[in-house]
């Protein structure tokens, strides 16, 4: 017997597969559609026959592709006309599509948008319903695979950015049988923890079969129907799931999630430090805007001010004298008679001036409180309160008079 390596026999299988079944003529529904970044079509057909799981991976590539006007969308039932095509390397097959008949919409996608018309109808999508997220969450609920890596990459983000958050996980199957009852039970478990103020339900990427669960009438019902604010957080390039649609807020991923649930604590600590100096700053300026204008209104007694301006005066008047006594020095031998002429209308203005500061001065103590006390008035207080009626006074009362000069103490007495 002869002895074959993998690639023989690969490779063998792989031209076995072309020869026997030549061109074929396949029909199903679109599953999974990846358009490649070079140009390639790599998707998957499903038997839409009752109780058929069976799928077909498929490929067209580029140069075929580019002549199809229009990309394949889930759930579309199409024709394709190709054949069996083996690949050695990996001993896969797949079928080589040569050219796509459209045939309609398959049975998946007319159920979904059957489902979708109908819970539109009854509201589930309105946007009115959709709630805003709590800006800082005490609890976040997860609803998604057990030891998935969507839950550690939602537990790291949310670890590192509030560690403070408390983290119910509801642990739920997100894809096969079952899996649709499952999310839905574990959003409702959820809604009734208290510890919980956001929930994220949802899953990583997958196929459009391994998303299906969260197009179930019953798990877009538990979103819709949730107390506490929801985000759909299922990973995939292709059209919306129903369920995200229920959902107050979308993400998407389940990291993408995670930082919409909580907002970074760290960041928000800086920003509050920052708010804090500015604030400390602004307080500081106008401390000091207000001490400079308290230091530049004086308040002054009336009688200072008089004794200012007659020190003012005497000063000028100090000041004249001088200066007539230097000009006739300097200027003797040409103004012998200067300083003569002079002091007569010195002599009149000085005096003048004095009587008008002196009637100001009369003026401006007349109008002093200390003047009233002068006359022989006193100013009587009870604590810091000024007493203008007797009738206001109790026997007993501890009063403070204040004199034009001095003040005491006195005791209501008991009158005849």
């Amino acid at each position: 017997m002869t002895v074959h390596s993998v690639s023989e026999l690969n490779q063998f299988i792989a031209e076995a597969l072309q020869d026997i079944f030549g061109e074929r003529l396949l029909e199903g529904e679109v599953s999974e559609f990846k358009p490649h970044a070079s140009g390639h079509w790599y998707f998957t057909l499903k038997d839409p026959s009752p109780g058929q799981n069976s799928t077909m991976s498929c490929v067209m590539w580029r140069a075929l592709a580019m002549r199809e006007k229009v990309p394949l969308r889930l759930g579309e039932r199409v024709r394709l006309h190709g054949g069996i095509r083996g690949y050695a390397p990996r001993g896969t097959y797949s079928f080589d599509c040569k050219r796509i008949e459209r045939a309609g919409e398959g049975d998946l996608a007319r159920k979904l948008a059957e489902l979708r018309r109908r819970l539109a109808e009854e509201g589930l999508f309105d946007p009115e319903k959709k709630r805003p997220l709590p800006f800082f969450p005490r609890g976040v609920g997860l609803a998604t695979g057990q030891d998935s890596a969507a839950l550690a990459d939602m537990v790291r983000l949310i670890r590192d950015r509030a560690p403070h958050v408390t983290i119910v996980l509801a642990a739920c199957r997100v894809q096969g049988e079952g899996a649709a009852a499952d999310i839905a039970r574990a959003i409702r478990w959820l809604n009734n923890d208290p510890r919980v103020d956001v929930i994220i339900a949802g899953r990583g990427g997958g196929s459009a079969e391994d998303l299906q669960a969260f197009n179930e009438e019953e798990v877009v019902r538990a979103y819709a129907a949730s107390r506490v604010p929801i985000i759909a957080a299922v990973g995939h390039e292709s059209d919306q799931c129903l369920a995200e649609l229920a959902a107050d807020k979308r993400a998407p991923t389940p990291s993408a999630a995670a930082k919409e649930a909580v907002p970074d604590a760290y960041e928000l600590a800086r920003s509050l430090d920052v708010s804090l100096d500015r604030l400390a700053s602004a307080a500081d300026a106008i401390v000091r805007r207000l001490r400079d204008k308290v230091a530049r209104v004086r308040l002054v007694h009336p009688r200072d001010r008089v004794v200012r301006s007659r020190k003012d005066c005497e000063a000028l008047q100090a000041r004249l004298d001088g200066a007539v006594g230097r000009l006739a020095k300097a200027q003797r031998l040409r103004f012998v008679g200067v300083e003569a002429r002079m002091a007569p209308a010195i002599a009149r203005v000085v005096p003048s001036r004095k009587d008008r500061l002196q009637r100001a001065e009369g003026r401006l103590l007349a109008l002093s409180p200390v003047a009233v006390l002068d006359r022989g008035y006193a100013i009587v207080r009870r604590e810091d309160t000024v007493v203008r009626d007797a009738a206001d006074l109790a026997v007993g009362d501890v009063l403070s008079v204040r004199f034009a000069r001095g003040a005491t103490r006195a005791r209501v007495e008991p009158g005849e």
